[in-house]
Order: structure tokens, then C-alpha cells, then sequence
């Protein structure tokens, strides 16, 4: 009996994971032992140990990932979270972008390994650091679902890392020098203009203060450069010990920069407050640039007249004239009783480009409409502009006149009696119209009674 007991416990240890695994939607990821909400087990190549490393050596990190859910992962991709803090990213930053993406779908139960090596930094001390990795999916296949990440923790051992002492037995105390944080005047970087630079300084020394700081900054590309006359060296007298200071410096990027993220290099040399020992470091900022937008749209051209259920010919030019791509270029209408026949959708604009855009609306409502033409586009960050241009016309009508009119008040020919006319269908065209008409009679009568009474006139002259 007791060993039947232990047999039904271990059958439901064995079925649990299983069982809650298929309960509900959730996808599932596990690492090893770890396990997280949305789950990568990385259980089946024995879990992420931890990689050892040594400064200025390459290091290894594997990540042997398996979905483990119920529906499979799209756009399933893993990037290392890059700092410039050594505790948290012990390694030279040599590129500004580690994202890898899994090719294709992510199935039940499917693998994936994915390997990153880096070169451990000259600064990076010893013992053991934590790297976190964000891993990115839609469980959809589609990129209008909004993406689910998850940050998978990596520990990493660095045997022999940077020792704040010198040579000859004799310690020296190392006051360590980071860029704690930066500031931008502006929101947003664009190609060509101004903006300042505030980095915050932090001595994270205890023991041993910062004096006769050089700070040289600089972009290894020449897209960002010194504002106006300006230098790229600045120079600090003094900071004391875990002391944090501002440092602002003004900067232009070139009007020809292209739309993407550049990094900026810092070198600092400084000496020890009391051991007088000269001291290096480096670091990097990462800032990313825009190119503004200048799209211009002209009206739309009309072909024929408007009527109700009848598609409506439009053309209309619109231009880039701007200095980088505007993708996914779309046009719409919004107003009362107008719609589009079918979606207008023109793609990417390059630089200088021309769209020529034909498309059809449809009117479900006579009379004087007024709406707007919206034309959309986005930048190569995705965000999303638009350009409402006024759009309006009278629209006309058909409608069936059981007098057998023709659109004007009263019947046709009164004094003509044909009983077994039929009637029929007759286009409203609106006032405009019906005073063209009226007009052009008036001027028929008093043209034709101004000549009779000449000639009539002229007559009696002759004849007297």
C-alpha cells in the first residue's frame, strides 16, 4: 500500500508541470531551473551556468532557449541590455545593436540557441556580475500585436578583473570615474540644430577624491561635433569623494546625418586627489538623430462632376522634400456622406520623391459636402505624422419627378396634353443650375424683343 502511495505521488509530480502548462493561454519559457511568467526553459542543455571571463579576454554566453507553451512565438528576438555601467555590462561595447531574432516561428516546443560573445573590459572588476537579457515576442503573426518582453538574467564570473592597485606590493586606491546619467535640452535630436549635453559625473570612490579632470568627447564618425566654435575638451578642477557633479557641453550634428542612433566616445584622465597617480577611463553615449520630415501635398484634382453612388476620380501629387525616406505613405477622407472606394495605400517616399496618387470616392449624400483628405505617413522611428488638406464639393442627385419635370418647379410644356408620357428619372443639378437656366432665357426674350423693335423701328422709317 505505501508503495502504491508513492507511486501515485510521483505520477503527479511527473503530470503537474504538464497539466498547468495546458491551462490557459499563457506561453511558456523556461532556463534551467529558472522559470519566468511567459517561460524559456533553458532546462534542456542544463540551464545557464555561469560563464567565467577575464579583463580584456573573450567570454561566452550561451542561451539554449525552448518554448514551451501551447501556440507558438512571431518575431521572437533577444538582445543583452547595454550599459555603460560596468557592474551591469562588464564588457567593451563594440556595437550598437547585439539584437538576435529567431528565424521564422517559434513552434511548441521548439529550440532555440542563441550565443553571444563579448571581450570582458580592462576596467571591469572581479566577482560576480548579473547581464540581463530582453527577450521580445508577439503571439501573433502580426506587427500591429504589441510585442511581450521579458528580461532573462545572465550571472557571469570575472575571475581576474581590474585591481585598483600598483606595482611592488604598494596598493593604490583607484577613485573610479562613471557617467551616472545624461540629460538633453530637447526631446528629440534633429539633423543640423543645436543641443546641449549634460552628463552627471559620479567619483564612486570612498576613500579617494577626482582632481585635474580632462574629459575629451568626440563621435568616431564626425556626425556629431562641437556647437558652434566650441571645443570638445572640458576640464574639471576637482570631485570629492562619492561626489556626483554636472558637466554640460553644446553639440551639433551634421544637417546630413542620416536617421539612426550614433555613439559618442568619452576618454577621461584625472589624477588621485592625495596619492597624485594618474588615472584613465572610458566610456560611451549613445544618442540617436532625426531627420525632420517635410512632406507637402497639393489639392486633389477632380475629373467629372460628383454624384451620389457614383465613384469620384481624384488625383493629387504628393512630395518628399525632406532628406530621409517617409515610409508607409497612406491617404484617406473623412467627412459626412464620402468615403474611399478602396483603400489608397503608396508605400515608402525617397528623398525628392514624387507619389502620384489616383483613388475614387463614393457619396452617400447630395448637397454641399465637406471633409478633409488625410494624408499619413511615419518616420523611420514609426511614428506616425499626418497632413489634413480641406476637401469640399456639391455633390449631385437623381431622384424620379412623377410630373415628369425637369428639375424646375412646375410641369413641362403645360400646354402640350400627352397624358401617356411616361415619367422618369431626372438629375437634380441644384441651384446653380436652375438659375444658369432661367438666366439664359431671360436673355433669349430680351435679345429677341430689343431686335424686333429695331427692325419694327427701321420700317417705319423707310416707309415715312
Amino acid at each position: 500500500m505505501k508503495k502504491y502511495f508513492v507511486f501515485l505521488l510521483a505520477m503527479l509530480l511527473l503530470l503537474a508541470p504538464a497539466a498547468l502548462a495546458a491551462e490557459g493561454d499563457t506561453p511558456m519559457f523556461t532556463s534551467g531551473a529558472l522559470t519566468w511568467p511567459i517561460g524559456i526553459d533553458v532546462a534542456a542543455a542544463g540551464g545557464i551556468g555561469a560563464p567565467k571571463g577575464e579583463r580584456n579576454k573573450s567570454l561566452t554566453i550561451e542561451l539554449p532557449l525552448t518554448n514551451l507553451g501551447n501556440k507558438p512565438l512571431y518575431f521572437v528576438s533577444i538582445t543583452p541590455e547595454v550599459t555603460i555601467n560596468l557592474e551591469t555590462f562588464p564588457f567593451e561595447i563594440k556595437q550598437l545593436d547585439y539584437t538576435t531574432k529567431y528565424n521564422g516561428t517559434l513552434g511548441q516546443g521548439a529550440p532555440w540557441f542563441v550565443s553571444y560573445t563579448f571581450t570582458v573590459a580592462n576596467y571591469a572588476t572581479r566577482g560576480i556580475k548579473q547581464v540581463n537579457f530582453i527577450l521580445s515576442y508577439r503571439e501573433e503573426d502580426s506587427l500591429k500585436v504589441e510585442p511581450q518582453t521579458i528580461i532573462l538574467p545572465v550571472f557571469v564570473n570575472i575571475t581576474r578583473g581590474y585591481s585598483p592597485g600598483g606595482g611592488g606590493g604598494t596598493v593604490r586606491p583607484m577613485p573610479k570615474l562613471i557617467v551616472e546619467k545624461f540629460s538633453l535640452s530637447e526631446d528629440r535630436l534633429f539633423a543640423g540644430e543645436n543641443f546641449t549635453l549634460t552628463m552627471y559625473l559620479r567619483n564612486t570612490s570612498t576613500t579617494e577624491g577626482i582632481r585635474n579632470l580632462e574629459i575629451n568627447i568626440g563621435d568616431p564618425s564626425g556626425t556629431i561635433l562641437p556647437g558652434g566654435s566650441g571645443s570638445g575638451t572640458m576640464f574639471v578642477d576637482a570631485i570629492g569623494k562619492d561626489e556626483t557633479i554636472a558637466q554640460e557641453i553644446k553639440l551639433q550634428s551634421a544637417p546630413d546625418a542620416d536617421a539612426k542612433a550614433y555613439t559618442l566616445s568619452l576618454s577621461f584622465g584625472y589624477d588621485g586627489a592625495t596619492s597624485r597617480q594618474p588615472f584613465t577611463a572610458e566610456t560611451t553615449i549613445t544618442l540617436r538623430i532625426s531627420q525632420r520630415l517635410r512632406v507637402k501635398a497639393d489639392d486633389p484634382v477632380s475629373f467629372g462632376e460628383p454624384w451620389v453612388g457614383q465613384p469620384y476620380d481624384l488625383y493629387m501629387n504628393v512630395y518628399n522634400m525632406g532628406k530621409s525616406i517617409v515610409y508607409n505613405c497612406a491617404i484617406s477622407v473623412e467627412g459626412p456622406g464620402m468615403s474611399m472606394l478602396e483603400p489608397f495605400f503608396g508605400g515608402n517616399l525617397a528623398p525628392g520623391g514624387t507619389l502620384g496618387a489616383d483613388f475614387a470616392l463614393m457619396f452617400e449624400q447630395g448637397g454641399f459636402l465637406q471633409g478633409e483628405m488625410v494624408v499619413s505617413y511615419e518616420d523611420v522611428y514609426g511614428e506616425l505624422f499626418e497632413q489634413r488638406i480641406p476637401f469640399e464639393r456639391f455633390v449631385n442627385e437623381e431622384f424620379y419627378n412623377p410630373d415628369g419635370d425637369f428639375g424646375i418647379d412646375g410641369p413641362a410644356f403645360p400646354d402640350i396634353g400627352m397624358p401617356d408620357m411616361p415619367t422618369r428619372p431626372v438629375r437634380r443639378t441644384g441651384n446653380l443650375t436652375l438659375w444658369l437656366l432661367i438666366g439664359g432665357g431671360a436673355v433669349v426674350l430680351v435679345g429677341g424683343g430689343l431686335t424686333a423693335f429695331f427692325l419694327i423701328r427701321k420700317k417705319r422709317k423707310g416707309n415715312g
